[in-house]
């Protein structure tokens, strides 16, 4: 749980970027408390998600959702404990929604066995 603190209080970009509760997480007491909050584990205080419109370049707008700082560590908390088991099933050829993955890595893969195959090389 310090770690999902950590990571939604300090490292993550949005941070500063306070949910429907208007509250941001920025001294040592205020993350003291939270990981109180976090342990009670009370699942009746979830929140409403606050809306925010970001400008596209095109003129649009595109919406997006601020989850209340408590609900950001819930859900790295069940992120945490879901990871190694979810990285263990998948297929190693598995490429798609991975961390540290992507189709463009699937993409360099196959483009570099394609070109050792032209050359006759082989894999």
């Amino acid at each position: 749980m310090l770690l999902a603190i950590k990571r939604v209080t300090q490292i993550n970009k949005g941070r500063k970027s306070p949910g429907i509760d208007k509250i941001v997480v920025k001294t040592d007491k205020e993350r003291s408390l939270l990981m109180e909050k976090l342990a009670d584990n009370n699942l009746s205080s979830v929140k409403q998600i606050k809306r925010v419109y970001i400008p596209k370049s095109n003129g649009k707008s595109r919406p997006l959702g601020l989850p209340t700082i408590l609900d950001r560590c819930r859900q790295a908390v069940v992120k945490s404990a879901l990871e190694p088991y979810l990285k263990a099933k998948f297929e190693g050829c598995s490429y798609c929604f991975r961390p540290g993955r992507s189709t463009h890595d699937q993409y360099r893969k196959y483009l570099v066995l394609f070109v050792l195959e032209l050359l006759g090389i082989g894999y």
